[in-house]
């Protein structure tokens, strides 16, 4: 594989910051030797057959906990628009109230 050289380290003062604490390096070039690694080493039946795995691991709710809890978020949904309602009013009716255009 021969990648394009975008970038070289050659006449760049080193970072006294990570220079020898074995950062890896943030040049573009480096992130391409990289990722072909990875990208070599990835093999699709292999991680399908994990994610199945994986999915039958999952505890998945029941049908009467699903409708259970979307019924206790639409309650919330509705208690939290007639709380916003009724702010806003109350608010709408204080400044209106300050501002003398209403009363």
């Amino acid at each position: 594989v021969q990648l394009i050289q975008e970038c070289s380290s050659i006449g760049r003062a080193s970072v006294s910051k990570t220079e020898g604490w074995g950062f890896d390096s943030l040049h573009s070039c480096h992130k391409i030797k990289v990722l072909i690694k990875i990208m070599a080493k990835f093999r699709p039946i292999k991680y399908v057959q994990e994610v199945k795995n994986e999915m039958d691991k999952v505890t998945w709710p029941s049908r009467r906990e699903t409708t259970v809890t979307s019924i206790m978020v639409l309650i919330f949904v509705f208690i939290a628009a007639i709380f916003f309602l009724l702010s806003d009013q109350l608010l709408s009716w204080v400044v209106g109230l300050i501002l003398g255009i209403g009363g």
